[in-house]
């Protein structure tokens, strides 16, 4: 993501500020950072338009939502391009006003009075953020609609959850395999109790009968054991992930940094 400030000032003056409510801080770290890169971008895409104080509006929201120094930069450089100074000093007012906290409060008040006073090639003149400059610019990531960032990436107390059904699993497949296995240990048995009553029996209907008894037998006590090792293999996987749980990566948002004539980019990462 990346912010292109033009050096015209032209029209800055006679833009037009549309409504717009910079939302609350989402209380999860992760969709405010997403959340601040969706309002950077959108502060990069009106400047180049020329409309500075809507663009001042979407840098402060960003601004809002996670500190960051480049985010502040642009912030100033946007007080050099604006004409009319009064509805962006007002802009600047109600952000630390409303904001009494927030780290970048001191920076806030300083451009405010160096507007005020009309010592605007003092603003940001060593402020440029000390990071080197990538070899080439980053692709820019698309931004993301409301609905998007709502739905962001499983949370601890999900995977937690997943983890905990990976173990319940676990137990019952056990617990599936030992049956199994008592059945065909049983099985087993009763096999060899149908080859003792053929050994002993007087009849030949009689020795068959007891012979087809041990094969059915043996069969279920075959299939007791493969069942017992199937259950007992899965079980074990199953309770092997639940200690072992996958590590899941951690987004980041990212800002894109260049330099070039007539326009000013900075990155770094929210």
């Amino acid at each position: 993501m990346c912010v292109c400030l033009t050096a015209s000032p032209l029209l800055a003056g006679e833009e037009k500020e549309q409504d717009f409510r910079c939302p609350a801080v989402p209380a999860k770290e992760e969709v405010a950072t997403k959340k601040a890169g969706r309002y950077f971008n959108e502060g990069a895409t009106l400047a180049e338009q020329e409309k500075y104080l809507q663009s001042l509006e979407r840098y402060l929201c960003s601004l809002r939502m996670k500190p960051h120094p480049n985010t502040m930069f642009n912030i100033a450089q946007l007080a050099k391009l604006i004409v009319v100074r009064g509805p962006a000093i007002q802009q600047l007012i109600k952000f630390r006003n409303r904001n009494e906290g927030h780290p970048s409060v001191p920076e806030i008040n300083d451009l405010i009075a160096r507007m005020e006073s009309g010592d605007i090639d003092a603003i940001g003149a060593n402020d440029v953020p000390e990071e080197p400059l990538p070899p080439e610019p980053p692709t820019p990531e698309p931004l993301l609609a409301d609905e998007e960032i709502a739905a962001p990436a499983p949370e601890p107390a999900a995977a937690e959850k997943g983890d905990r059904r990976l173990k319940i699993a676990g137990i019952a497949l056990l617990a599936g395999s030992g049956a199994f296995l008592a059945m065909g240990v049983g099985m087993n048995a009763a096999a060899a109790g149908a080859k003792t009553d053929a050994e002993g029996a007087t009849s030949y209907d009689g020795f068959t009968y007891s012979e087809e008894r041990m094969s059915n037998f043996i069969a279920g006590s075959v299939i007791g054991y493969l069942l017992t090792a199937g259950l007992a293999t899965a079980g074990i996987i199953c309770l092997h992930r639940f200690r072992h749980p996958a590590e899941q990566p951690d987004p980041r948002t990212e800002l894109s940094v260049r330099l070039r004539p007539g326009f000013l980019s900075l990155s770094g990462t929210f």
